[in-house]
């Protein structure tokens, strides 16, 4: 997983959250021993690795498709006697 780094520049965001959310929020935090925020920043790094795999299986499935169509179309050539 991609984490920060610390020479990197950092953007201040706030966000509303569902008390409930909040108060979950609150107790990892206090139970990891870490800031709302840095479970914040954790939690978005993992939801955007997460997404970049998902992306790549879709392009690689999409791919397999393609050259299974690309060898459908050819296969009477292997069928040919050299």
């Amino acid at each position: 997983m991609r984490t920060h780094r610390s020479d990197e520049e950092h953007r201040r965001l706030s966000l509303l959250l569902p008390s409930s959310l909040n108060e979950e929020l609150s107790t990892i935090a206090d139970e990891e021993h870490k800031s709302k925020t840095g479970i914040v920043r954790q939690a978005l790094e993992h939801w955007f690795e997460v997404r970049r795999m998902k992306k790549m299986e879709e392009g690689y499935l999409a791919m397999a498709a393609e050259d299974q169509s690309v060898m459908e179309e050819f296969k009477h050539v292997d069928n040919d006697v050299w």
